[in-house]
């Protein structure tokens, strides 16, 4: 482009144009990266998770875990968060894995996260998620067998998400 014999009002176009390009540039980076950002959130806290349900549940029932990672807004800022649905009527039951982000590093995510039961519930005096604590298969089970007996169709109180729920490291005594 030889500026020498443009008017002025074709410079100034010309610099428009350039400048909406760049900005376009800027943002198709900024999108990529940020892409490139959460599939790395997300490899990383499937692993983790996996892990968490190898310390809790052992191999072999941690082979028969499938998590989704939930999106970045769900869980607080500084966590990270994989949530696998359990086939448990009569309410919505999840399990759920939490952690600092920190490094992110899958096995340090493993050892400082913890892992959630999160149940649905309906009734007219509680309408909020219960959710449990669990770090073994046979706490796992009981959480179900009581969903099962249909617990919270019975009289409870609200509920009140354990405190490791927005800082899992607290379930590690740190």
């Amino acid at each position: 482009m030889d500026v020498t014999t443009m008017t002025t009002e074709a410079r100034g176009e010309a610099l428009v144009g350039l400048a909406l390009a760049e900005h376009v540039d800027d943002q198709h980076r900024e999108r990529e990266a940020a892409e490139a950002l959460n599939i790395v959130r997300q490899n990383v806290t499937k692993t983790a998770a996996k892990w968490a349900a190898v310390y809790a549940f052992e191999r072999a029932a941690s082979d028969l875990t499938d998590w989704t990672v939930s999106p970045a807004d769900r869980a607080p800022a500084h966590l990270t968060e994989a949530v696998m649905t359990l086939p448990c009527a009569p309410y919505a039951v999840s399990l759920v894995f939490r952690a600092e982000w920190g490094d992110g590093n899958p096995d340090a995510l493993a050892e400082r996260g913890a892992l959630f039961v999160e149940r649905d519930c309906y009734a007219v005096d509680c309408g909020a998620s219960h959710i449990t604590r669990v770090t073994s298969l046979a706490e796992l089970g009981k959480v179900l067998s009581d969903h099962g007996a249909y617990d919270l169709d019975m009289p409870h109180d609200k509920a009140t998400p354990p405190a490791e729920w927005d800082n899992p490291t607290a379930a590690h005594g740190e």
